[in-house]
């Protein structure tokens, strides 16, 4: 699909040509509780104390390639020149914000306590790896986080587990990736792991003013066609165009709703290289958005690996000038 010159505003998130979203349709440098011991605990009475990784700090402008783990889900992060993407989707655009947010609370870890170093501990406190624990059952806090720089060295390696509050403050447990010393440590802020690709990008990518929709034309893969437009004598309601014989719009207002479906915005899921779905095996629907000012978009929905997938392109006609006022007839005077 051919991009054209938009204004900004008209595709929010659409940087990227070859990227397909998974839709609810419905740097430059970063620059930037408590479990009792018990009788199977072997660590060391007291408390420890200093940086989990106490080198981070040095290198955080160094940091090139984040990795998260959690429930069987990834997320890779990495950057390229002066922007951060997500590698394993199609180097979709990720949030700056997001990927620092990570960065600064791992660097920040600081060290509450010594805990066990018994691997059999590992799975009550939520630090085994690879963890094989379900969403909601004990042990599935783990979380792996890998920071790279763009050599490909490792920074820092962590797995986090369960999180405990005394008082109004957040400590994790945690332990680097190649030991099986647990600690108990403090970040600046909740140390929360999400590898789902909707935490570190935009999640709006269309939005599409009521009043700048001129029609829409939906195609289903069945081959039947519905035309909207606005309705002639009323400029404020859509109205569906050569209603077949025997046939009616669902309700009032139907088709009001249908024209009017990316007022609120297109939100998305998940992201996918263009590539990686053929849109012609299991299709929906492709609906074309008409607007006064000369856009439109082209919506087409498929299904893939049961969920609902849209690929969206985007074209600009300018719309034909205003004919001015006509020119005086020869040997008339001008205005």
């Amino acid at each position: 699909a051919q991009l054209a010159a938009l204004r900004e505003d008209d595709l929010i998130a659409m940087k990227q040509k070859n990227v397909l979203v998974l839709t609810v349709v419905t740097v430059a440098a970063l620059g930037w509780a408590v479990l009792s011991q018990g009788p199977d605990s072997d660590a060391a009475a007291g408390a420890s104390s200093g940086k989990l990784f106490p080198e981070l700090d040095a290198h955080l402008n160094d940091i090139a390639e984040v990795r998260v783990e959690k429930f069987g889900k990834s997320a890779t992060l990495r950057r390229e020149g002066g922007q951060w993407i997500l590698a394993d989707r199609g180097g979709y655009p990720a949030k700056f914000e997001k990927v620092k947010e990570l960065v600064v609370r791992v660097a920040s870890l600081e060290i509450e306590e010594q805990k066990t170093s018994k691997k059999a501990n590992h799975e009550k406190l939520g630090v085994a790896w690879p963890s094989t624990a379900e969403e909601g059952s004990d042990g599935a806090e783990a979380a792996l986080v890998v920071l790279k720089d763009a050599g490909g060295k490792e920074l820092a390696a962590l797995v986090t587990g369960k999180t405990e509050w005394m008082g109004s403050k957040p400590k994790v447990y945690a332990r680097r990736l190649a030991e099986d010393q647990v600690w108990l440590c403090e970040p600046q802020g909740s140390l929360d792991i999400v590898p789902e690709p909707k935490n570190w990008i935009e999640p709006e990518i269309v939005k599409l003013d009521n009043e700048r929709v001129q029609s829409v034309a939906i195609e289903h893969a069945d081959g039947e066609r519905v035309d909207l437009a606005r309705a002639a004598t009323d400029h404020t309601k859509f109205a569906v165009q050569a209603v077949p014989a025997g046939r009616t719009e669902r309700y009032a207002g139907v088709a009001n709703g249908v024209a009017q479906a990316l007022g609120s915005g297109l939100t998305l899921e998940d992201v996918r290289a263009v590539t990686e779905i053929d849109f012609a095996k299991e299709p929906l629907a492709k609906t074309r958005f008409k607007t006064t000012d000369g856009l439109e978009l082209v919506v087409e929905l498929a299904k893939f690996e049961d969920k609902t997938w849209a690929k969206v392109a985007a074209s600009f006609t300018p719309p034909p000038e205003e004919a001015g006022p006509a020119a005086p007839a020869e040997g008339e005077p001008g205005p």
